[in-house]
């Protein structure tokens, strides 16, 4: 085998994997923007479940003390408990 040549196969080697790390690069950015997306989705939905469980809570305290209970109506309850 001539020198020549084995440069020439040691270039193509360094080329291919010039081009192995560039890949895995590429492929390690998309699977990083991916998961960045699924955890932004994962906690824009966890949040939009926590606001909508408060603004029930909120409902509730409302009605516990909504002016019929201050007024001692006998009709409502003062458990802040109800569903």
């Amino acid at each position: 085998m001539s020198i020549a040549y084995q440069d020439s196969v040691d270039d193509l080697r360094k080329e291919v994997n010039s081009l192995r790390n560039d890949i895995a690069d590429m492929i390690s950015a998309q699977i990083k923007e991916a998961l960045k997306k699924e955890y932004d989705r994962g906690w824009n939905d966890c949040m939009e479940y926590y606001w909508s469980k408060r603004e029930m809570d909120e409902d509730r305290i409302e009605r516990a003390f909504s002016k019929k209970v201050l007024d001692n109506d006998p009709k409502m309850t003062y458990s802040i408990s109800e569903s």
